[in-house]
């Protein structure tokens, strides 16, 4: 019965984010899909995930917080920034390196210094392994690659596009996260997710792009033009 649940939970998340898509504001999309994948995994991994899943994934919030911080700062700058096509992805491709080598550094640290970081909050009742450390690292590289693109396409269109391949995204966590939890519990989630932002969002954004920037309308860059 757990199981029939979870995956009603899934299908109905699932069902939600397409809605989301047609109809909510584009700039709530992006962090609504977040929302609502993150409400699938919680679920799903319910039945699987122990003690050292959850206070991994509180290690893996401070890090992420601080760097969505310094990238959302960003987003008034791509705003303002409209009319210089190139400079600006110029400037995507700088931020995406620079924000993709703090995450490095951050996953070096969460894997050597995570398992006793756990052992103290926990009081020596929950040890984390390396391979989950890794895991979450592996995500926070993928989120920390994937940040510059979400505040730098905030048009209609754009938006739009992200909102597809972060349903992608969210399917296929979803898919491969069942798939594994029971055999590889919270290792498996965890490496599961990261795949699928790296295969969903950090590919498709490297790919496309600094293409959706150059195609954007003349007429809207002659308007950012005039408004600066």
């Amino acid at each position: 019965m757990q199981e029939i649940l979870r995956w009603v939970a899934s299908a109905g998340t699932m069902a939600a984010g397409l809605v989301l898509a047609a109809r909510v504001r584009p700039q709530w999309i992006g962090w609504a899909f977040v929302v609502l994948t993150l409400t699938a995994f919680i679920w799903i991994a319910i039945g699987y995930v122990k003690a050292e899943y959850a206070l991994m994934a509180q290690i893996y919030g401070l890090c992420w917080s601080a760097l969505s911080i310094a990238g959302v700062a960003y987003w008034p700058v791509f705003v303002k920034r409209r009319a210089a096509t190139e400079a600006t992805v110029r400037m995507w491709w700088r931020l995406t390196g620079a924000l993709a080598g703090v995450a490095v550094i951050a996953t070096m640290c969460m894997v050597s210094i995570g398992p006793w970081a756990a052992a103290v909050l926990s009081g020596g009742r929950i040890n984390i392994s390396a391979g989950l450390a890794l895991a979450f690292g592996v995500m926070l590289i993928g989120q920390a690659i994937h940040l510059p693109t979400f505040v730098l396409l905030t048009r209609p269109d754009e938006a739009r596009w992200q909102a597809l391949w972060t349903v992608a995204m969210a399917a296929l966590s979803i898919g491969a996260g069942c798939a594994v939890a029971g055999r590889w519990g919270a290792v498996g989630v965890a490496y599961a997710a990261a795949f699928s932002v790296l295969a969903a969002q950090v590919l498709p954004d490297l790919l496309w792009v600094p293409k959706l920037v150059r195609r954007r309308p003349e007429s809207e860059i002659a308007m950012s033009t005039v408004a600066a």
